[in-house]
Parts: structure tokens; C-alpha cells; sequence
């Protein structure tokens, strides 16, 4: 597919890698979705394109679906910011296109600038949340009383895995929901994983991944009938406790913004917003 002024629109191949590696660290403009792979790794999934100029990549979009249904923005690097209004229209349908030929309806983006965010805008993706980030200092005593929770908390090992990824899947809707492949690469990036048991049977979980700034909660889930006892509150307590021991820094954790029942529980053990609101952008047809 042929743009204006010799711009050429098609599927990235194997041999971009490169090129695309090169691309985000040089681009004018680059959003990588806050995601379990490197971008350049989803090359071989559709929709993933590249816009050349001559024989020179300046703009990249990545969307494959992961869980099936969704897809999300992974990747948007481009050097051509001028002239934008020109390419990302028809760069988004061609996307939309290979989405809507592989039965996907769904699509988000998370808003980490306010440029994606106009792009995202003009072709109709719209916002009504978004998620905020909360800090605590890893030194910070846990000072909340102990609560009684029936269940045993334990440090996770590779046994667990699948009846961890059984209580991911029961526990997230769309869009924050993550296929078994993801779930799988999420946990061998983990620094800590504990999980919450009732009666030998796996009911919680929480992941915790290194940060530039300390440690990351990225993931915190419990089956939705053991939910309201306290589960979620008992795991992140302990995180906390076991935490302390890695020294200085923050740990942090992200959630929506309209989620009361996390909000609250992670205020009670100390977390404090930062300020950072990310508008997440979605589009059904």
C-alpha cells in the first residue's frame, strides 16, 4: 500500500528486527505499552506493520491479540510527528483490518503520552478510566494490626503455576486479562511470588517484579468466592514484610482508578498515590 510522497505501508518481517530495535531508540515519538515482552518480540503476529520512506522504516505498529479477543497497543515509533494526520488514519485501519479478519472486536491503549493520546483520539478510540500509580517506601514499617485471615501464605514455587494461572484467569476482566502464555512469561520474570491457600487448594497470588526504583507489585488476583476476607490484604502484608529486606527504594503498584476495594486496601497498608494518572483508550466495533 502506497502513501503520499513515496511513504509505503506493510507487514514487518523478521529481518526489521533491527531496523525496529534502531527505530525506538532514534523514533521522535515512541510508545511501548507497559508489557510482559519486548516489543520487537511480538514480530511474526499480525497486526504488526512498518511504514518506509525509500528503503528506510520511520514509523512501526504492533497489535497483535493476547488473550484472544484483545489487542492491545504495544508498539507506535515513528519519526514522521508532521505528518501524522496523513499516515496514522490509514495505518490504524490496516491494523483494525487484520484484527477484525482474526474475529477480534476489542481494542486498548494505554495512554503513557499525551500524543499517542490525540492519535488514539482521531481515529476513535475513546477513554472513561484510567489507572494511577501508588508508592511506599520499602523501609516503611508496616504499622496496621495483624488481621486473621484463613489462609496459609507461602512463597510460591513452579508447582503452583497452573493453579496460579487458574486463579489469573477467574479474576480479571477485559481488558486486564492475560492469556496462559503471558501469565507463564509474566512469572518467570518474577522477583517474588506468594500465594494464598485454603484447605491445600490455591485461592490468591501476588507477583512482584524488580523496578528502576525498587520492587513492582504487578500482579495481585483471588478467586472471586474467596474475595472480601481479607485474602488480597493478607498477600500484599507479607509482600511488605518479606520486602523490607531488599533495603531502599520504592515499591509500587498500579490499579484502576475507579477500583475502591484496591485503592483501600493498599492505602490501609501504607501506599500513597504518586500523581501519575494513565487514561486507558479503548475502541469495539
Amino acid at each position: 500500500m502506497f502513501f503520499a510522497r513515496q511513504r509505503t505501508l506493510r507487514p514487518a518481517q523478521s529481518r526489521d528486527k533491527d531496523s525496529i530495535a534502531a527505530l525506538m531508540q532514534t523514533a521522535t515519538r515512541v510508545h511501548v505499552h507497559l508489557d510482559w515482552r519486548p516489543a520487537e518480540d511480538w514480530l511474526g503476529e499480525e497486526p504488526f506493520l512498518v511504514v518506509e520512506r525509500g528503503d528506510r522504516i520511520v514509523t512501526a505498529l504492533a497489535a497483535p491479540p493476547d488473550p484472544p479477543g484483545l489487542a492491545w497497543v504495544r508498539l507506535l515509533a515513528t519519526t514522521e510527528t508532521a505528518a501524522a494526520d496523513t499516515w496514522w488514519p490509514q495505518l490504524w485501519s490496516a491494523a483494525r483490518a487484520s484484527l477484525q479478519a482474526q474475529g477480534v472486536r476489542y481494542a486498548a491503549s494505554l495512554s503513557l503520552e499525551s500524543w499517542s493520546a490525540r492519535l488514539m483520539e482521531s481515529v476513535g478510540f475513546a477513554t472513561d478510566h484510567a489507572i494511577v500509580a501508588l508508592t511506599r517506601n520499602r523501609r516503611a514499617p508496616l504499622v496496621e494490626p495483624e488481621r486473621l485471615v484463613a489462609a496459609r501464605i507461602r512463597p510460591a514455587d513452579a508447582d503452583d503455576f497452573p493453579a496460579i494461572i487458574d486463579v489469573d484467569l477467574s479474576a480479571f476482566p477485559q481488558p486486564w486479562n492475560l492469556s496462559e502464555r503471558m501469565l507463564r512469561t509474566a512469572l518467570a520474570q518474577g522477583q517474588s511470588i506468594t500465594v494464598a491457600e485454603q484447605g491445600g487448594r490455591v485461592v490468591g497470588y501476588q507477583l512482584t517484579t524488580p523496578s528502576h526504583a525498587g520492587a513492582h507489585l504487578a500482579r495481585l488476583a483471588v478467586r472471586p468466592e474467596a474475595q472480601g476476607y481479607g485474602i488480597g490484604h493478607a498477600l500484599v502484608a507479607q509482600l511488605i514484610v518479606d520486602d523490607q529486606r531488599h533495603g531502599s527504594g520504592e515499591l509500587s503498584v498500579n490499579t484502576q482508578e475507579d477500583n475502591a476495594a484496591s485503592l483501600a486496601v493498599y492505602t490501609r497498608l501504607g501506599f500513597r498515590p504518586t500523581g501519575v494518572r494513565l487514561p486507558v483508550y479503548e475502541m469495539r466495533w
